[in-house]
């Protein structure tokens, strides 16, 4: 008996890239979320993966640990890599380490490193991975 293959990304991150699946997780969350996306090539799946992962989390700590203000993800893609920056008003840098453990360290595994910040009250959430395969 064969088991039932169970995706751990939603359908849209491949038939719609990171720009449809970060949509996706826009209209899901129980806080607004703001996205401004000025990208127009996909990344590799991995990067794709690893950029979705980091953001479903951010937006999931927020839900949890912020104010209910509204959250904003950057998306912008160079030559050469794709960045995203999120911006979580009233989420504190201290639950964000552990929450967003997996999102960095499949960040790691593509040779990126995910930043985490704060100005002012705000929680600043910084990744860039490679495009080369």
């Amino acid at each position: 008996m064969t088991r039932p293959h169970f995706s751990r990304f939603p359908v849209s991150l491949t038939e719609a890239g990171l720009a449809g699946a970060v949509r996706e997780v826009t209209d899901d969350s129980q806080i607004p979320v703001r996205v401004e996306t000025t990208t127009e090539r996909r990344p590799r799946p991995a990067a794709e993966a690893a950029l979705y992962r980091l953001v479903l989390d951010s937006v999931r700590l927020a839900e949890r640990c912020g104010n209910g203000a509204p959250v904003t993800v950057r998306v912008e893609s160079g030559d050469d890599s794709v960045s995203v920056q999120i911006t979580a008003p009233s989420v504190d840098a201290a639950p964000a380490r552990p929450a967003l453990e997996h999102a960095a360290d499949r960040l790691a595994a593509l040779n990126s490193e995910l930043t985490i910040t704060t100005a002012g009250n705000d929680l600043i959430l910084k990744a860039t991975v490679p495009c080369a395969s």
